[in-house]
């Protein structure tokens, strides 16, 4: 019953029909007392899929599977925190690979919501803002499905090129938080 419940409440919640989509889904651990299953539900571009599955195979690779980074990345803030924050907090990753920046939230060392961006082009205060703007959007998005959560840390990961314009401007956004 479980895919068919994801792929029902994927197509209420997407704005893409199903159909061009590949879905696919992470049960996440069952509190106690909990009556529900929830779940890290993930898609990809259909054709964007098929066109990396084919340039692969045109190179003579064959494509074994697709994997999704922040659930990655989120476990290694858990492993590398070695605590648990409470059930109303959440740890805000932020993995900046290049212009790529994944946006991804913990709760209890669980990720609970992702999503992901690329930095402008430019370093104006116009490009820099938009790229701000995507991570607003993810602190909104968990405040409004989640109300009773409060972002109680921000980890900035990056390979030693983050934008020093980005960086500061998500000081001066979370504080001491990050």
């Amino acid at each position: 019953e479980l895919p068919d419940l994801v792929r029902f409440q994927a197509a209420t919640k997407s704005s893409t029909p199903l159909d061009r989509l590949v879905l696919d889904y992470l049960p996440l651990p069952v509190e106690e007392g909990d009556t529900t299953q929830q779940v890290l539900m993930v898609t990809i571009d259909g054709e964007r899929l098929k066109w990396v599955r084919d340039t692969l195979a045109a190179a003579g690779i064959d494509l074994k599977a697709v994997g999704i980074s922040p659930v990655a990345v989120g476990e290694l803030v858990s492993r590398m925190r070695k605590q648990t924050t409470e059930p109303n907090q959440a740890t805000l990753v932020i993995f900046q690979d290049a212009r790529r920046v994944e946006i991804t939230t913990l709760v209890q060392q669980r990720v609970t919501f992702t999503h992901h961006t690329r930095l402008s082009g430019t370093e104006d205060a116009a490009g820099l803002q938009a790229s701000l703007a995507e991570i607003n959007r993810t602190v909104i998005a968990l405040s409004q499905s989640q109300s009773e959560l409060e972002i109680t840390e921000v980890c900035l990961i990056h390979a030693g090129d983050a934008e020093p314009a980005f960086e500061n401007s998500l000081t001066e956004r979370f504080g001491g938080r990050l």
